[in-house]
């Protein structure tokens, strides 16, 4: 069986090296699959890579705290869905929680990079095979065997993570994001925050622009300078990844995990 697996920055690129060397380990059938590897010095690597995406049965997504808004990952699982219908995709969470995962790839079933997460991972490829599986004990017998190996591989990359460790026992947390708010998008952010839903509304309308979250209306309507300061504060936050666009028409906006965060640090600061 195929697998492609699927990165798009250092870490991600890390995780899937050390998937692509252990899967065999695990089911000796399967035929991983990485880009940086598998593509020859000189060939042309667009076309080599869209006949993979063709013919994959499977795809891991490896999702790290550096690419969840990586245009590439999207391409990747998009292309998959739409041009093999049978393909299974799984995020292999890697230094994020199930909560951080961007809308795109919730739809597809993920597991985290710890030893249950890594087990669901390959019982999933197996049950994909068409013509035959490994028997269940055979299964666990190898990955028993093999698991240390995959743990050790992310340990030396500073990739394991497991949300469910305490602060000391994380051996790599996520890199605390690095920006300045605008004094309105600081505002706006805080006020979503406590919103019952977390939602920011947005239209344009008659009587100006609408922009309301938590039952308040947050800029003056008519007024062009305030609608442009305002606009331009939702402009911020859904490019620093703190809200994003729930109906892709840039009326309705979520906080994100992230942005969740931002907000409690903004209210922990003293005036």
């Amino acid at each position: 069986m195929k697998v492609l697996i699927s990165w798009s920055g250092k870490q991600s690129q890390g995780v899937a090296n050390a998937l692509r060397k252990w899967l065999p380990a695990v089911i000796p059938s399967s035929q991983p699959w990485v880009s940086s590897v598998d593509i020859a010095a000189g060939e042309r690597w667009f076309p080599t890579l869209m006949q993979q995406l063709e013919s994959t049965e499977f795809c891991i997504i490896c999702l790290t705290p550096d690419n969840l808004r990586s245009p590439w990952l999207y391409f990747e699982a998009g292309a998959i869905a739409a041009r093999h219908r049978d393909a299974k995709v799984c995020g292999f969470l890697t230094g994020i929680g199930p909560s951080q995962v961007p809308g795109p790839f919730a739809q597809f079933q993920c597991v985290q990079a710890d030893v249950d997460g890594a087990r669901l991972l390959v019982q999933a490829i197996n049950d994909s095979f068409a013509d035959s599986t490994y028997d269940e004990q055979e299964l666990d017998a190898w990955f028993t065997a093999s698991w240390p190996r995959l743990r050790e591989s992310l340990k030396e990359s500073l990739l394991l993570y497991d949300p469910r460790s305490t602060a000391s026992e994380i051996e790599t947390e996520p890199p605390a994001p690095t920006f300045k708010l605008s004094h309105e998008a600081s505002e706006l952010l805080v006020e979503a925050a406590d919103d019952k839903n977390g939602t920011i509304l947005m239209a344009r309308t008659m009587s100006g622009l609408i922009l309301q979250t938590n039952g308040r209306q947050m800029c003056e309507r008519k007024d062009p300078r305030s609608e442009a300061r305002w606009q331009g504060a939702v402009r911020e936050l859904v490019q620093y990844g703190l809200i994003e666009d729930r109906g892709h028409k840039g009326e309705v906006f979520n906080v994100t995990a992230e942005g969740f965060r931002a907000a409690d640090k903004l209210k922990s600061k003293p005036e």
